[in-house]
């Protein structure tokens, strides 16, 4: 891969795109692989993913690690042709035996998943294992998720624990959240609400729901920080504004009565043309699986958010063919209109499909 970078570093896609062909042309599996992916991006050439799976598929016969991770995506996604899961994990397995960590990951995710394959959890563990051990940060975290369950291993909370500490360290969000449940229950470790108030907060300053829903709750309960409704009602705020019921639960409220009122007063605000308003009532329709008019309050709210959270959903939307028809290019375009205002949860997809290109 270091040679890679190294030619691409040497060419300029606007005036030598035709000396990327003629090396892919000759065989040449990181140029196979380099020119897959501008097709799959449009850099430098018109966006075709016929042309982006075929260069990948002459790379991936060469063992390209790159090529195959993104072969697999394009499989998985119906980039350039039909969904074929089977097809996908075939990739991500090659990759993964290769002893790449995110193949490893994504196949273990698979496994558990069930998708392409049998569900495996044992398998999962397996390959989620794999990943972790060379620093795979979600691996790291999903592994802590299975040990703390014994889902597809014995359960055993002390390395539950181990693998949360080992995600957090590299800031994984949901890590955070998870190593603040260990702290408030005493799962794995002595409880201490002090420091599980500090780990949801790492959580909520990174904007994970789960974490400000926990942290609204300490607050008015006054559990390891002074009690104070006013600072619980403002993280509470930050829950509810990014669509998230998971608060409500955590308060014990009902929740069918919670989506009714919600659904009423974000109504009144979207006919105000507030934009949290139409992406929250847009996302609890998402969650209710009513997709239908999820598309169409994500589609108002996409015109005027700045966070990109409603392109993200909304391409979610076009991407599987809910409540629209299915529409791959249209749920690249907003993946990208979302990347672009700084959305984590695109960041992901995005990093995905650069693969270790750019």
């Amino acid at each position: 891969m270091i040679l890679l970078l190294c030619f691409l570093g040497s060419i300029s896609f606007a005036q030598e795109i035709n000396t990327l062909k003629e090396r892919a042309e000759q065989g040449h599996a990181d140029a196979q692989a380099y020119l897959g992916y501008c097709y799959d991006v449009g850099k430098g050439v018109t966006q075709d993913y016929a042309q982006a799976v075929y260069w990948y598929q002459k790379a991936a016969e060469q063992g390209n690690v790159a090529a195959l991770k993104n072969l697999g995506l394009c499989y998985e996604y119906g980039k350039g042709g039909a969904r074929d899961y089977a097809k996908a994990v075939s990739c991500y397995q090659k990759a993964a035996k290769l002893g790449d960590a995110w193949a490893q990951f994504v196949l273990g995710r698979c496994y558990y998943d069930g998708r392409g394959v049998s569900l495996n959890y044992e398998t999962a563990v397996h390959w989620y294992q794999k990943a972790a051990e060379q620093g795979y940060a979600e691996a790291q975290s999903r592994l802590g998720d299975c040990y703390k369950y014994g889902t597809g291993i014995a359960q055993d909370h002390a390395k539950a624990v181990y693998w949360y500490q080992k995600a957090v360290e590299q800031g994984h969000a949901a890590a955070l959240f998870n190593l603040g449940l260990c702290y408030e229950y005493g799962t794995g470790l002595v409880q201490d609400y002090a420091k599980a108030a500090y780990w949801y907060r790492k959580g909520a300053d990174q904007g994970d729901i789960s974490s400000l829903s926990a942290l609204s709750r300490f607050y008015q309960q006054g559990k390891g920080v002074p009690q104070s409704s006013e600072v619980a009602a403002y993280w509470q705020q930050k829950a509810i504004d990014s669509g998230h019921r998971g608060l409500q639960l955590f308060l014990g409220e009902d929740i069918q009565q919670y989506n009714d009122s919600v659904k009423l007063d974000y109504k009144k605000k979207t006919e105000q043309g507030n934009a949290v308003a139409q992406y929250v009532l847009g996302r609890l329709y998402y969650e209710d699986g009513d997709y239908v008019n999820a598309v169409k309050y994500l589609t108002m709210a996409s015109q005027s958010d700045t966070s990109g959270a409603a392109s993200f959903l909304l391409s979610k939307c076009y991407r599987n063919g809910f409540g629209v028809p299915q529409d791959v290019a249209k749920a690249d375009s907003l993946q990208k209109k979302a990347l672009e205002k700084g959305w984590d949860e695109a960041k992901s997809l995005d990093d995905l499909l650069k693969g270790v290109f750019d």
